[in-house]
C-alpha cells in the first residue's frame, strides 16, 4: 500500500499539494476559532508543498525530454520508468 502511495505522489505531486491545500483551507474556513499558531504553519506547508511539486514536475519534464524512446517500447512503460526514479 505504501508503495502505491509513494508512486502516486511521485506521479502526481501537484495533485497531492492541491489536496493538502484544499484540506487546510477547508479546516481554516469551517473552524474559524483555530489559533493563529496553527494557521501560520499550515500556510507555510501549502507554500512548501507547491514548491516541492513544482521541482518534482520540473525533474520529470527534464527526464522526459532526454529519455531514449525506443520504438518497440510502449509509452506507458517509458512513463512508468520516469516516475520510478
Amino acid at each position: 500500500m505504501w508503495q502505491r502511495i509513494a508512486l502516486y505522489s511521485k506521479k502526481y505531486p501537484a495533485r497531492i499539494a492541491g489536496y493538502l491545500s484544499a484540506l487546510i483551507l477547508y479546516f481554516n474556513k469551517h473552524f474559524p476559532h483555530l489559533p493563529i499558531d496553527i494557521i501560520i504553519p499550515s500556510v507555510m506547508i501549502v507554500i512548501g508543498m507547491g514548491e516541492t511539486a513544482q521541482r518534482l514536475e520540473h525533474k520529470k519534464t527534464l527526464k522526459a525530454l532526454y529519455a531514449e524512446n525506443k520504438p518497440d517500447v510502449p509509452d506507458e512503460d517509458i512513463l512508468n520508468d520516469i516516475y520510478k526514479h
